[in-house]
């Protein structure tokens, strides 16, 4: 069942939805279990005109140890309602998940998926990126009906 019952599948979005600009957000020094709206603040001058926000935390550190899926940095409601006003086509994370792994109702996606923006978790490799500012692209695989898919996140640096 879909997370939002009313909500565009991936194959109703056109593929340039998933290709654009997009700034990386380091915050690694910053990163606990919650980001919270104060944190992305200070980036609000640099959101206007992208469209894809990279949360750079740090966790893909911990990927394949059990500590990836435990305390991991995620989105509060505000920083999600917080991002969902600009006019982003998306929002990436080096997490498993913008919301606790324990959180029912998950509404940080709640929050972005209502305003059709798209989620990319579990990126890699953003400490390879070396520009704030990218061509990103995360094109799904071509599934009718779906609402997640695995994809082939690349960050081009110009």
């Amino acid at each position: 069942m879909p997370l939002l019952p009313q909500g565009r599948s991936l194959d109703q979005f056109p593929a340039g939805h998933f290709i654009g600009t997009a700034v990386v957000i380091d915050l690694r020094s910053r990163a606990t279990s919650a980001i919270a709206l104060e944190q992305l603040a200070l980036y609000a001058e640099q959101l206007d005109d992208v469209n894809f926000v990279l949360l750079h935390t740090g966790w893909s550190a911990h990927w394949v140890k059990a500590s990836y899926f435990e305390d991991y940095p995620h989105l509060t409601v505000e920083a999600a309602d917080w991002l969902s006003r600009f006019p982003l086509s998306g929002v990436g994370i080096d997490t498993i998940s913008i919301d606790p792994l324990d959180s029912p109702d998950l509404p940080a996606h709640q929050r972005l998926l209502g305003r059709e923006l798209i989620i990319i978790e579990n990126l890699t490799n953003l400490q390879a990126v070396t520009s704030s500012r990218v061509t990103f692209s995360c094109l799904p695989l071509p599934a009718r009906a779906a609402d997640g898919s695995p994809v082939r996140a690349v960050a081009i640096e110009a």
